[in-house]
């Protein structure tokens, strides 16, 4: 695999992976800010 190529992917799966954490997050935070009483 061409060092290029193979440093594209890596890229590519690290910002999939960062997205992926903050769609995680996100949803995490909806639900508990649903789910408990606000002060």
């Amino acid at each position: 695999m061409p060092a290029m190529l193979s440093e594209l992917i890596d890229r590519l799966v690290t910002k999939y992976a960062q997205i992926s954490l903050l769609h995680i997050l996100s949803k995490i935070n909806r639900n508990l800010r649903i789910n408990l009483p606000l002060a």
